[in-house]
């Protein structure tokens, strides 16, 4: 069998996220630095010698056991272009989306083996697939009620930004008739002092 080349592998990964299949999301990828050997350096200074290099990890949240570390790539770094720039930035980015931790109804016992499945957040929860949950008791009753919080949350997001709309608003109405009434006092108080 013959393997793809760059193009071919580069224009099928862009074909796929630009027809919403971008499963690129649902992973956990993070950029590293890890000392590598350098033999030329170990030859010259006749020790262990060593330069730091660009590693990246990439985990599907769920499956402990298919994870992928290794120098990055130039593909690497343009296919997780963000997590890449976060990480030159010097921004350490565990997981973006809402962390277990801050969901009610997961206990804390959920959470730390959901973590060490590197399941960080309930958008992971939600995305694992099912050849991944298959290893927890009762996954899938709780990733059903990630999915229907998700679902929830963005349901009510236009709703909630209108509220909180609303209370800036507000805000800034009573800020607004403290001034006019200040002002009012002030002139009251210059009116009486010129009679």
């Amino acid at each position: 069998m013959q393997e793809a080349d760059f193009g071919t592998t580069q224009f099928a990964m862009e074909e796929s996220a630009r027809q919403g299949f971008d499963q690129d999301s649902k992973l956990f990828v993070h950029f590293y630095l890890y000392p590598h050997p350098d033999k030329e350096a170990t030859a010259r200074e006749g020790r262990p010698m060593f330069q730091s290099r660009e590693y990246i990890s990439i985990i599907v949240p769920g499956d402990k056991l298919n994870i992928v570390k290794r120098p990055a790539s130039e593909l690497d770094k343009r296919r997780f272009a963000q997590k890449y720039a976060q990480f030159k930035n010097g921004k350490e980015e565990d997981a973006s989306g809402t962390p277990l931790e801050s969901v009610a109804w997961i206990t804390r016992e959920q959470v730390e083996e959901l973590k060490y499945f590197h399941v960080r957040t309930l958008e992971h929860l939600a995305d694992m697939p099912d050849v991944h949950a298959q290893k927890f008791m009762g996954i899938h009753r709780l990733r059903q009620r990630a999915r229907d919080h998700i679902a929830l949350a963005k349901e009510n997001a236009p709703a909630l930004r209108l509220a909180e709309e609303a209370r800036r608003k507000d805000e800034q109405i009573a800020i607004l008739q403290k001034q006019l009434a200040d002002l009012a006092a002030k002139v009251d108080a210059v009116e009486k002092k010129a009679k």
